[in-house]
C-alpha cells in the first residue's frame, strides 16, 4: 500500500504496518485508531510514529491481538475486534486495520466485518473488499474459517 491505506467503507481502512506509522497520512486520512492483527513487530523508519502504548499521541487508540497467518479460531476475537472498529467509526474517526502487509490477516478481518455490518455472504463480501483493495488474497486456512462464519 505504497499511496497510502484504502478505504474499504466509510472510515475504514486497510493497509499495511508501513502505513500505520506514517504520522502525515494518518493524520490527512483522519485516522485515530489503528488495530494490528500481525504476530509480527513492526520495523522502525525515519518517519515513523512509536507504536507502543507509552509512546502513542493522545488521540491515538491502538490495539493489537498476535495473528499468525494460519491463526486458528479466528472467531473467539472477532466480537471484541469489530467493537474496536465500531467506536471509532460511530465517533466519525478513521480506523485503519493491518498486518504486516495488508494481504491476508488484516483482509480477512475487513472480509468477516464487511459479511456483518453488510450482511453479506462470503464471496460477496470478497468481492466488495476486492474491488476497493485488490490486494487481498487471504490464505486458505483463514478463508476456511471465514466459510464458517456464514
Amino acid at each position: 500500500y505504497e499511496a497510502g491505506p484504502l478505504c474499504i467503507l466509510q472510515n475504514l481502512y486497510l493497509g499495511s504496518e508501513q502505513n500505520a506509522q506514517d504520522k502525515a497520512m494518518l493524520e490527512e486520512a483522519n485516522i485515530h485508531y489503528i488495530l494490528n492483527v500481525a504476530q509480527e513487530g513492526p520495523p522502525r523508519t525515519n518517519r515513523a510514529i512509536s507504536l507502543t502504548p507509552d509512546s502513542l499521541p493522545r488521540t491515538l487508540k491502538y490495539k493489537k491481538v498476535h495473528w499468525s497467518h494460519n491463526q486458528e479460531q479466528l472467531s473467539k476475537d472477532l466480537g471484541e475486534l469489530f467493537g474496536f472498529i465500531d467506536r471509532a467509526r460511530v465517533e466519525g474517526l478513521g480506523v485503519l486495520v493491518h498486518c504486516q502487509c495488508g494481504v491476508s490477516r488484516s483482509a480477512s478481518l475487513i472480509i468477516a466485518y464487511v459479511m456483518r455490518t453488510l450482511h453479506l455472504p462470503l464471496n460477496e463480501a470478497y468481492s466488495f473488499v476486492k474491488l476497493r483493495s485488490p490486494h487481498i488474497s487471504p490464505n486458505l486456512s483463514l478463508v476456511y474459517q471465514l466459510i464458517e462464519l456464514e
